[in-house]
């Protein structure tokens, strides 16, 4: 992945999980993975009371039931 367009997809999910009042730390993670942006954007939807699905890592755990 190109890395300004990590960082700049990092600086945005940083900027919404500090204003949803979730302290993420990263320091230890890979800020051009894509497993990274997973676990920010989850962390988002427990902030937001949602409910993460657990599911298969593959097309079909994508799929609504």
């Amino acid at each position: 992945m190109d890395k300004n367009i990590a960082n700049d997809i990092n600086g945005k999910l940083n900027f919404l999980l500090e204003d949803h009042g979730v302290t993420f730390d990263d320091s230890n993670m890979a800020l051009d993975s894509l497993d990274t942006f997973h676990k920010k954007a989850d962390a988002l939807l427990v902030a937001h009371n949602c409910e993460i699905p657990e599911t298969a890592h593959d097309i079909t755990g994508l799929q609504p039931k």
